[in-house]
């Protein structure tokens, strides 16, 4: 397909969303337009991942340097795909959830999320990149405060003021790139030009960490991590879309694109400010997984421990090895396959129990045995135990940080050991309470000895669950696969 097919693709679900918000009609025909239109999008989608061009498509040019552009590589091929195989299952998830609800707006804003996040992976440069990832945060803004109660006004507060400042951050990092640099699309070897940058070396790469928060901001890195556990708040649809599919991968993905793609490996490796990013990184990793186990209520534990995981990809990035950004893009594949379907279990959980805390969970198995199954199965998965994807990410990052030699290396090896060890505690913890503690009958429990959702529900659940195994089993080919897409930077 030649590349100008992504414009559409990307603007298929935009219309699709503003097309269900506008036209009025019955509740199932509104739950059909979106499905076809999330499906289509997503068979474009995969389209393009197999047969689109390398080269630019252009929407239209603000300044000679500044253009509105689309371009597909390797690492944009990951996160789009990523999210053509998620999103169908995730928007079949809201309808259950959602179930009851007036959701006109629900459903057109996250029905439009995908094409802006599609955008966010189809960005050709810094600038494009940069507007779709803002565009992202207005668009997913109705989803954060959907409910419209204190506690989401709260938490949809807390979620733009944390992306406003991250993005002044990473906006400051584009201006000084756009002075010194090409203004060329992303480059496996960076965009700065020598002539323009000599001199200033060091201010650029402290510029460089200064966006690195910025961006990853959204990747909730410390200290820009709060809005993450604030918005658990929302619908669960909208945290599993928040958590594990769009915008925290987006401040992954913008991560890789400023570092490697723009300022460049060479540029940054064995700097100072290379050397605080890691730090920063390791730091969340474990802060993140101490305040997860702290944590009683369930959605807000998972939430936490998004944060710590998110982590785990930014220190292989920022390690600035080839090892560490695969097994940092890896880690993003594996974390989103296993999240979504744990956000999914508590989801279920509380909308047919009424549970949201840790401790309202014990013999709760005794009356959903297959929703408790699979969350324990995706909790240790998660925790690394194989052969299921999430060991496979997590040997790939500890080895990367043991190749790496440095101080740097055996800080990120000591901070995923001390993280695996606390995820042990914190995601599995439930799962014991859940087995082998005695059931605690409350008013406005479900009738009769299963609690279970309706059968939908069930193989969505399951669905998750063969996906894990699945890129577990096939880890050294998904392994193969990620390295030939990034095999040029």
């Amino acid at each position: 397909m030649p590349s100008w097919w992504m414009i559409p693709t990307v603007l298929l679900p935009m219309a699709g969303g503003l097309g269900c918000m506008l036209i009025r009609v019955s509740r199932r025909m509104k739950e059909t337009l979106v499905m076809l239109t999330v499906c289509l999008t997503t068979v474009l989608t995969g389209l393009l991942l197999f047969t689109a061009e390398g080269n630019s498509s252009v929407l239209f040019s603000v300044m000679d340097d500044l253009t509105l552009a689309f371009r597909l590589d390797g690492t944009g091929k990951i996160f789009a795909g990523l999210m053509a195989v998620l999103w169908p299952p995730a928007t079949i998830y809201s309808f259950i959830y959602m179930k009851g609800e007036r959701a006109d707006s629900f459903y057109g804003f996250y029905t439009m999320s995908f094409g802006v996040a599609l955008a966010v992976a189809f960005s050709a440069n810094l600038f494009t990149l940069y507007v779709f990832y803002e565009c992202l945060t207005m668009i997913t803004l109705p989803l954060v405060a959907f409910q419209k109660d204190r506690a989401a006004r709260r938490a949809g507060r807390a979620y733009v003021t944390f992306s406003i400042t991250g993005a002044a951050m990473a906006f400051v990092g584009m201006m000084f790139l756009s002075h010194y640099g090409s203004g060329a699309d992303f480059s496996p070897v960076g965009v700065l030009e020598p002539g323009r940058a000599a001199g200033h070396e060091d201010l650029l790469r402290w510029i460089f960490l200064l966006s690195f928060i910025g961006f990853g901001t959204k990747a909730a890195v410390f200290p820009m991590y709060a809005w993450l556990p604030a918005v658990s708040v929302a619908p669960t649809p909208v945290t599993a879309l928040l958590h594990a599919v769009a915008v925290v991968n987006a401040g992954v993905f913008a991560v890789i694109r400023m570092s490697w793609f723009t300022f460049g490996r060479d540029f940054l490796a064995g700097s100072a400010p290379q050397a605080a990013a890691v730090c920063l990184s390791c730091f969340t990793v474990v802060f993140a997984a101490v305040k997860a186990v702290r944590q009683g209520n369930l959605k807000k534990r998972l939430a936490f421990s998004t944060v710590s995981n998110l982590s785990y990809m930014l220190m292989g990035v920022a390690l600035m090895t080839n090892a560490g950004v695969q097994g940092g893009l890896l880690h993003m594949v594996s974390h989103s396959l296993m999240k979504i379907g744990l956000f999914w279990c508590a989801g279920l959980i509380l909308v047919w129990t009424g549970r949201s805390e840790v401790q309202q969970l014990r013999g709760l198995a005794r009356r959903m045995p297959v929703t408790c199954g699979i969350y324990t199965f995706l909790g240790a998965a998660l925790t690394g135990v194989p052969p299921m994807c999430g060991f496979l990410s997590k040997w790939n990052l500890m080895a990367a940080a043991r190749a790496e030699g440095s101080w740097l290396g055996m800080l990120g090896l000591a901070a995923l050991v001390i993280s695996t060890v606390l995820t042990a505690v914190y995601v599995l913890a439930p799962s014991f309470l859940m087995y082998f503690r005695p059931l605690e009958e409350r008013a406005g429990d479900p009738a009769g000895d299963r609690w279970e959702p309706s059968r939908q529900a069930r193989l969505l659940l399951g669905f998750s669950a063969a996906t894990v195994l699945a890129a577990g089993l096939a880890g050294p080919r998904l392994e193969a696969l990620i390295r030939t897409l990034t095999a040029g930077i």
